[in-house]
């Protein structure tokens, strides 16, 4: 058996398309389910796992509340797993999974911005922030397939889908005050952005294939994103949609030592 002490690109060709179209905790909850197998020949596994946070304001040594950027916040996150493994030594399996977490601000403090000549940090007070709280929702899922006896080799492949979301908090912007639309001093300037990801990822390796000591490495990527800023009740100076579709295709042969 070779021991892989280091490893050396002997060829490496790649080629890639890619274009583009714009378009007009102060208390916590954790749980998880243990994992689950059956027979040697067929077997399953699951996971679960959850998550809920809740953070309050902290105060510095001073007993001064400190700035309330990232407290005052609740989130919650829900991670399951579902595989099979098949085949003549276990040699395959197919794994789902879906990730769910969720963010926001719960919109009990105000911010108040320090003094660097006075001396004054960050800080804040009980009050409604101006706008709607920020909050962030991410939702993740991927089907996968793995193969480890293939011709010789090693197959992996990978469909996926990712969605996000983000608001950004609310302000009061004075380069961005349009008299037209409100009152001088009024006008709130928030934004948020949605985007949209989804592709497919494979790689074959393949070891001593017409050299020996040389592992082959063939994979083709694909991805589609799209991204939109939002302006919500403001001004927003926004960059329009994006559409981007990326082709990716590589051969490498390395050589194992």
């Amino acid at each position: 058996m070779r021991k892989r002490i280091n490893r050396s690109v002997l060829l490496v060709a790649c080629a890639a398309t890619i274009w583009t179209r714009p378009l007009s905790p102060r208390w916590a909850y954790c749980s998880a389910s243990p994992e689950i197998s059956a027979s040697s020949v067929v077997s399953v596994w699951r996971s679960t796992k959850s998550a809920l946070v809740q953070r309050d304001i902290d105060y510095d040594a001073h007993g001064r509340l400190m700035g309330v950027d990232n407290f005052d916040t609740s989130e919650h996150d829900l991670l399951v797993k579902l595989g099979k493994t098949f085949g003549a030594g276990d040699s395959q399996r197919i794994q789902f999974m879906i990730n769910r977490f969720y963010y926001t601000d719960d919109g009990d403090y105000v911010q108040i911005y320090g003094n660097r000549p006075l001396g004054l940090t960050d800080s804040g007070q009980r009050g409604t922030p101006p706008g709607t709280p920020q909050n962030q929702v991410m939702n993740q899922q991927s089907l996968e397939y793995h193969n480890d006896a293939l011709f010789g080799g090693k197959l992996l492949i990978q469909l996926f889908r990712d969605s996000q979301s983000a608001l950004n908090p609310a302000t009061i912007d004075a380069s961005k005050q349009d008299p037209r639309i409100a009152p001088v001093g009024t006008l709130l300037d928030q934004s948020a952005v949605v985007s949209a990801k989804k592709g497919v990822r494979s790689i074959y390796v393949l070891p001593d294939f017409l050299l020996e000591g040389v592992e082959w490495d063939i994979g083709t990527d694909y991805l589609r994103d799209t991204t939109e800023p939002q302006s919500i009740d403001c001004t927003s100076r926004l960059r329009p949609a994006s559409r981007i579709a990326w082709i990716s295709t590589c051969v490498a042969g390395v050589i194992v030592l």
